[in-house]
């Protein structure tokens, strides 16, 4: 089985097997994030791997699914050019009856305008192939109280 290691540092993630040698890396532009694994959610029944990033303003998720030569980061990781990844501004929710995480996906719609906090928010579950909305958007309150 391969195990995932991140180091925050050199902005590296990377599949490790039993063996230690490196089966698949995966890097990240911007180093320095705060990448720590969910305490005791390090993988879920559905194998699935969840880890949080902050890049400096709000919690986000990144997911890592299992694939025979390492792992797919599933378009959670962030891109290139900036910081924002497919669960920016999301956050873990605890395991479900089915032994699942969901995600709940937090969006501040700007409407009239950012300053102004409009947040609304939206659960999302894994289908056995990827995260799919199981509600409608629901106005409510952004990250930490926002």
């Amino acid at each position: 089985m391969l195990a995932l290691q991140v180091d925050r540092t050199q902005g590296v993630a990377a599949a490790i097997d039993g063996t230690k040698r490196v089966r698949w890396v995966r890097r990240v532009e911007q180093v320095g994030y705060a990448w720590t694994f969910y305490p005791r959610a390090k993988r879920d029944s559905s194998g699935n791997i969840y880890l949080r990033y902050d890049p400096g303003r709000y919690p986000s998720v990144a997911v890592f699914r299992p694939t025979e030569t390492g792992f797919t980061d599933l378009s959670s990781l962030p891109g290139k050019r900036y910081y924002l990844g497919r669960w920016y501004n999301s956050e873990l929710l605890p395991v479900g009856k089915d032994g699942r995480h969901r995600i709940n996906h937090h969006e501040n719609t700007c409407n009239p305008m950012c300053a102004a906090a409009n947040y609304r928010h939206r659960i999302f579950r894994w289908s056995g192939t990827d995260f799919v909305p199981v509600s409608a958007w629901q106005r409510g309150m952004g990250p930490r109280g926002l």
